[in-house]
């Protein structure tokens, strides 16, 4: 599809979605994501981010910029107000085409609006160091190559969903990969040829969630006083004391501790008991 027409068609999609399905609840936690495309040189291309390896929230996840929406913000000024933070953006250079149906994120609680544009003016982009690690310009031919499709697991009985492992090493899964997809079907219904993520073999199957923990934002364990690295049979109150105390030194405190905990254990169920959605409540004791 030309740079001419991918535009009007993605707007005149927009445009189709009914009002109730892309306006934000009054009431609930909502964040705007920029779906931001340009023409490149294999024909239109997406901006997305590589996040940091240290971030508490998605650490090193493939995203769109975007970003919680702020009292008395539309979706598409937020959109556009973390994309320039995020990647330093300037959007006297984008057109807005509409925004698509808001969905639920469970893991994070928050709704996501997603707010699509036209980059009509590229600049270099220059992503800040605080939060973001890359910047990655992917062209949707990318996207629609099988020999990057991949899926992830369904969740109790939920269907398996859309993953993409990008040529830079990437993968692009999530809710992410929710708002790909219909930015997908919006430009072509029929990009995957019929086959559903379902359809993929067995060794196309990504679980990102099992991937090895990353160190602690702060410290390493090793860091902290009184913490052995080797043949210790058990951790003894001592340990948690001495862990604790190196740990509330650096600013790590109780709400953080029972963050990690909590999916630690979140983890570590839903490996032992895959067949439903497992829920944790973690307090700071």
């Amino acid at each position: 599809m030309s740079a001419a027409a991918l535009p009007a068609r993605l707007a005149a999609a927009l445009a189709a979605v009914p009002a109730a399905d892309r306006t934000p609840r009054p009431t609930a936690r909502t964040a705007a994501v920029l779906v931001l495309l340009s023409e490149g040189a294999a024909g239109p291309r997406l901006v997305l981010t590589r996040r940091r390896d240290d971030l508490r929230s998605h650490p090193g996840q493939v995203a769109l910029p975007g970003g919680r929406i702020e009292a008395g913000e539309t979706p598409t000024a937020a959109a556009l107000r973390e994309a320039a933070e995020e990647v330093g953006l300037e959007a006297a250079g984008v057109t807005v085409l509409g925004t698509g149906p808001t969905f639920h994120v469970p893991p994070s609680r928050f709704w996501i609006v997603p707010v699509v544009a036209w980059w009509d003016r590229p600049h270099a982009l220059r992503p800040d160091p605080a939060e973001v690690a890359a910047v990655l310009e992917v062209d949707l031919a990318e996207l629609r190559d099988a020999a990057a499709w991949r899926r992830t697991p369904g969740v109790g009985r939920g269907r398996a969903g859309w993953a993409w492992r990008l040529r830079s090493g990437d993968l692009l899964w999530g809710a992410t990969a929710l708002v790909v997809r219909g930015l997908l079907d919006a430009v072509d219904p029929a990009w995957h040829g019929g086959t559903a993520p379902e359809d993929l073999p067995a060794d196309r199957e990504e679980r990102p969630w099992e991937a090895a923990p990353r160190a602690p934002r702060r410290a390493r364990l090793g860091d902290l006083p009184g913490v052995a690295q080797a043949g210790l049979p058990h951790a003894t109150l001592g340990h948690v004391r001495s862990v604790r105390a190196g740990l509330a030194a650096r600013g790590v405190g109780p709400a953080l501790l029972a963050d990690r905990a909590g999916a630690a254990v979140a983890a570590a169920v839903d490996r032992l008991v895959p067949s439903g959605p497992v829920t944790v409540l973690a307090g700071p004791s």
